[in-house]
């Protein structure tokens, strides 16, 4: 069970996830750094571009403030700002 619904990958990305590994495998002769190690690096770089957007949505969906949480602001006091 996902921790929020927008990280769940369809059938398209997960596609694309697997392809892109399997790319990368077959086109580099890896010879400074082991396959394992530039397998794991290009599995998270392609899990980072897919879940990147969807943890920013996740992010700033948190943060949203509601009328009742702000407090009211004397606009005659020095420095104040009202948004």
């Amino acid at each position: 069970m996902l921790v929020h619904e927008a990280l769940e990958l369809d059938a398209s990305e997960a596609s694309d996830l697997a392809t892109a590994l399997h790319q990368v495998n077959e086109l580099y002769d890896f010879g400074l750094i082991s396959p394992k190690a530039a397998a794991w690096s290009n599995l998270l770089m392609c899990a980072g571009r897919i879940y990147g957007p969807r943890a920013y949505v996740i992010f700033k969906s948190g943060k949203k403030k509601s009328a009742a949480n702000q407090l009211p602001v004397d606009p005659q006091q020095k420095g104040a700002s009202v948004n």
